[in-house]
């Protein structure tokens, strides 16, 4: 049996603790008490206050509490605005709340107050996504899109893979280079693949091509010289890469990748096709052995001397193909076939147009077996 100094000691211990949880708790109120008050409350600050401490004690009910606020009359959406900014640095509470609520309100959350709300929360590229796709003005839209293309560049370095950037590039709906993008989107689009691809290269040697080819591809990289913009992206990362990087080493991964390309394409066609791209006509002697080399080594075999001369002769063709091509043209508008088009009907002209390249391939087709066959010659006699 406890004595009667132990049951005082215990009991004064117990109100201790008592007093210490009500004042730890003072002013957390029932949701009731809360969502009732909240209209009355003139102080933006002390309700948003109010509203930060219900939610950090009842996370669960985070998004059916803002949802609430955004729904109810005479509160201010100066409390949800404020609110939500400091619930996204909260990590004990999802952002997903936030998204719900918007998502899920019987009003239409202005889209000035959502970008208030992007703008100084702290917020992923998912729901930084998920909360543009709720805006309905497309230049409010496209502003706070250019600002997170903004935000990726500059944090390049903190994405642990390609995958990761990629993937925050599809969270705000950018899934590849498109025509109906803004310019300045897809400007945006191509300085963040190009710093990444140079980070790639001062880290480890190398960038993987492929794996960006949704939105560039290899020979697309290729022609738009993409090499220069990872060099210009590669000095601005300064000293403390573990690899010295040139251009060549850049130039050397599209090419090896362009390679594989028409590796695969002579499994299906039994020839090696070359893409007549800009810039490609244009690689040094040394750049091209190794293009030549890399083609061989995709495709598992040993090129003869007749193959060799075919591809070097399809990488210089670009620049060849353009002065026969101004050539050719010359020759049709000295024949009048096109003035005698332009006066055909249209059914008429798209038949006409028709005829001539079926002609033509016909042509083709026959002058380059013609020169396969002497080219085969010419190594028979030369063994």
């Amino acid at each position: 049996m406890k004595n009667k100094e132990d049951v005082t000691s215990n009991g004064k211990l117990f109100n201790k603790f008592l007093s210490m949880f009500q004042s730890k708790n003072k002013g957390i109120k029932s949701k009731r008490q809360l969502l009732k008050g909240l209209p009355e409350e003139e102080d933006t600050s002390k309700a948003v206050d109010e509203v930060i401490q219900y939610v950090r004690s009842h996370p669960n009910e985070a998004s059916d509490i803002l949802q609430t606020i955004l729904n109810k009359k005479g509160i201010s959406n100066d409390v949800f605005k404020e609110a939500s900014i400091k619930l996204s640095k909260d990590n004990n509470i999802s952002n997903k709340a936030i998204v719900n609520a918007v998502k899920e309100s019987d009003v239409d959350v202005p889209d000035n107050m959502l970008s208030g709300i992007l703008y100084e929360g702290q917020f992923g590229t998912e729901t930084t996504g998920q909360l543009i796709k709720q805006m309905n003005d497309k230049e409010v839209k496209q502003r706070n899109i250019l600002r997170t293309l903004d935000d990726i560049y500059c944090k390049c370095d903190k994405y642990q893979s390609d995958e990761k950037l990629l993937e925050a590039l599809g969270d705000i709906g950018i899934n590849g280079i498109s025509r109906e993008q803004d310019t300045e989107v897809n400007m945006w689009v191509r300085k963040i693949i190009s710093k990444k691809m140079a980070i790639n290269f001062s880290k480890y040697g190398f960038s993987k091509i492929f794996v960006f080819s949704h939105y560039y591809s290899p020979e697309k990289m290729m022609e738009m010289d993409f090499s220069k913009d990872v060099m210009k992206e590669y000095d601005k990362l300064g000293t403390g890469g573990n690899n010295e990087v040139e251009e060549s080493d850049v130039v050397d991964s599209i090419l090896d990748a362009i390679s594989t390309n028409v590796a695969k394409n002579y499994q299906e066609t039994g020839r090696y096709i070359i893409p007549q791209i800009k810039n490609l006509n244009n690689i040094s002697e040394e750049e091209e052995e190794k293009f030549i080399h890399y083609i061989g080594s995709k495709s598992k075999r040993e090129l003869n001397e007749s193959e060799i001369s075919d591809i070097k002769k399809q990488v210089l063709g670009k620049a060849r193909n353009t002065k026969k091509d101004e050539m050719i043209f010359n020759k049709f508008l000295g024949s009048g076939i096109i003035d005698l088009m332009e006066g055909l009907s249209k059914e008429d002209r798209d038949e006409a147009i028709k005829a001539i390249k079926e002609s033509l391939a016909r042509s083709i087709s026959r002058r380059q077996e013609q020169e396969k066959v002497e080219e085969d010659e010419k190594v028979k006699w030369k063994r």
